[in-house]
């Protein structure tokens, strides 16, 4: 049983930051308010740690007269948390864990949730609790698609006229989103959307993405077109440099509609090249 006069503690200084957001998801969950110690002494009560031989993503829970929280690294003391969040009971400003030990692993390494923010807008608050709960339920992956036909959400400085007028997102909000998401042990992936959805490029920079019957086809960028390519090579890399903790890039490829396409010069050039 503990109450506010608990500590949450870790003696590893890398993993500070992990404390905290438990202590403040603990408080949003129970209404009880925990603070953090850097002292190992009597006071601390819940105490995470590095455990050397676990694998990356093992971890290991025991709850008797404290609970101890081991992990093989930050992520998988980022999932441990959200076990003892779901653990937690809260009886008149007291929490509540049940005695136990628990060892636990994920059985996939890819755990995703994909949200469509180019169809359908999230305010930048959606998407922090959005990752909050890719956190609670360890969902390792938020793959986030940014653009489609409907509008262009990244806010790109390379092509300032791709983002959409009011249906965009600032720098800021996603430098922040990729804050809030490494410390809940929650990698964010991006996604640009291509050679198919991809109205907006040719809507915008049809001197750069647009096929010659654009009439017929407004749909799939001119895959035969050089500076398309470039133009999409820095795109990329400017969402690369935001979300820097992904190790993956999404670039779409489904549901491309070809109408036309083989029809267009550069792209016979191309071919022909």
């Amino acid at each position: 049983m503990l109450t506010e006069s608990s500590k949450i503690y870790a003696p590893n200084s890398t993993i500070e930051g992990l404390e905290e957001v438990f202590s403040i998801e603990l408080e949003i969950l129970t209404g009880v308010s925990m603070e953090t110690t850097s002292s190992m002494g009597s006071e601390a009560d819940i105490i995470f740690g590095i455990k050397p031989g676990l694998s990356k993503e093992s971890y290991q829970i025991e709850i008797s007269d404290v609970v101890e929280v081991q992990g093989g690294s930050e992520a998988a003391l980022a999932m441990a948390k959200s076990s003892l969040l779901q653990l937690v009971q809260e009886q008149e400003g007291r929490l509540l864990f049940p005695i136990l030990s628990i060892y636990d692993q994920p059985d996939a390494d890819f755990r995703g949730l994909m949200i469509d923010l180019a169809r359908q807008w999230h305010s930048s608050e959606s998407v922090l609790k959005l990752i909050d709960l890719a956190a609670f339920y360890k969902i390792k992956y938020l793959h986030l698609h940014f653009t489609d036909h409907q509008s262009f959400t990244f806010p790109s400085r390379e092509y300032p006229k791709l983002p959409t007028p009011d249906r965009h997102y600032t720098l800021e909000e996603l430098e922040s989103w990729e804050k809030y998401s490494q410390a809940r042990g929650v990698t964010i992936i991006p996604e640009l959307e291509v050679p198919g959805h991809a109205m907006q490029f040719v809507t915008q920079y049809p001197e750069i993405f647009a096929l010659e019957d654009t009439a017929e086809n407004k749909w799939s960028i001119n895959m035969g077109s050089e500076e398309a390519y470039e133009a999409i090579s820095r795109i990329s890399q400017e969402m690369m440099d935001v979300f820097r903790a992904s190790p993956y890039f999404h670039i779409g490829g489904d549901e491309a509609y070809f109408h036309k396409v083989m029809d267009d010069p550069k792209v016979q050039a191309y071919v022909e090249k």
